[in-house]
C-alpha cells in the first residue's frame, strides 16, 4: 500500500494487529500501548494511572512550542506508555516513563530496524475523546513530522473492511469494526481539518 501514513488506533484488538506491518516502509503513530511490543517499538507497555497532564521535552518539531509539564487531557485518563530504544526521542513522559516517543527511519528499535519513522502516542483508548487541544496540537506536530510536510492531498473519506489498492496515498486509519471510539472519530475530524486525505479500515 502507498498510504502517506498508517495510524493504528487504540480501538484495535492487539493480537488481531498482522505482524507484516512491523516491517512496512511507511510512516505510523500507533495510539494502543499493546502494540508497541508487538511492532518493536518498546518493551512494558501499559496505560498509566489515569492523569491530566504529560511532561514534554522542548525541542522535537512533534513537542513544537510545548515545554514542561502540559495538560492534554480533561478529565483525566489513562495514557499510553512504554519503554523504547535508546535511539528513540523521548518527546514526552508521565511518571518518568516515556508516553510520546519517536524513531527515525534506520533508528534501532527494541526489536529490529525502524523502516519508516515510528511514533508511539498517549492517546489511549478513552484519551481520544478526553483529549483537549493541545493534545491534538501534538498529534497534527507528529502527523506532519511523520509525513515529512509535504503537503498533503485533497480531502477524501473512505471506510472499507479491507485494505485500499496501491496507490491511494493519504492516511490509512486502523480501527476496530463495533469497538471504535469517540477518539476514533476525532482523529479522523484532525485528519481531514489537516487537508490529508482518509481511509478507515475496520
Amino acid at each position: 500500500n502507498d498510504a502517506d501514513l498508517v495510524i493504528i488506533s487504540s480501538s484495535v484488538t492487539p493480537r488481531e494487529v498482522p505482524d507484516w506491518l512491523k516491517s512496512i516502509a511507511t510512516p505510523m503513530l500507533i495510539n494502543e500501548a499493546y502494540v508497541f511490543d508487538d511492532l518493536g517499538l518498546a518493551t512494558g507497555p501499559r496505560e498509566a494511572a489515569a492523569t491530566g497532564s504529560i511532561n514534554v521535552t522542548a525541542g522535537h518539531p512533534i513537542a513544537g512550542s510545548f515545554s514542561g509539564s502540559t495538560t492534554v487531557m480533561s478529565p483525566a485518563d489513562k495514557p499510553n506508555t512504554g519503554s523504547p530504544a535508546s535511539a528513540a526521542s523521548v518527546v514526552a513522559t508521565v511518571g518518568g516513563v516515556p508516553t510520546i516517543f519517536a524513531y527515525e527511519s534506520g533508528d534501532q528499535m527494541r526489536s529490529g530496524t525502524a523502516p519508516a519513522r515510528r511514533v508511539g502516542f498517549f492517546m489511549s483508548y478513552g484519551a481520544g475523546v478526553d483529549a483537549n487541544a493541545a493534545a491534538y496540537t501534538l498529534f497534527d506536530n507528529a502527523v506532519s513530522w511523520l509525513t515529512g510536510s509535504g503537503g498533503p492531498p485533497p480531502t477524501t473519506t473512505t471506510t472499507t473492511t479491507t485494505l485500499p489498492p496501491s496507490g491511494s496515498g493519504g492516511v490509512l486509519l486502523v480501527t476496530n469494526r463495533g469497538k471504535t471510539s469517540g477518539g476514533d472519530a476525532n482523529i479522523a475530524d484532525a485528519i481531514r481539518a489537516a487537508g490529508y486525505s482518509l481511509t478507515v479500515v475496520e
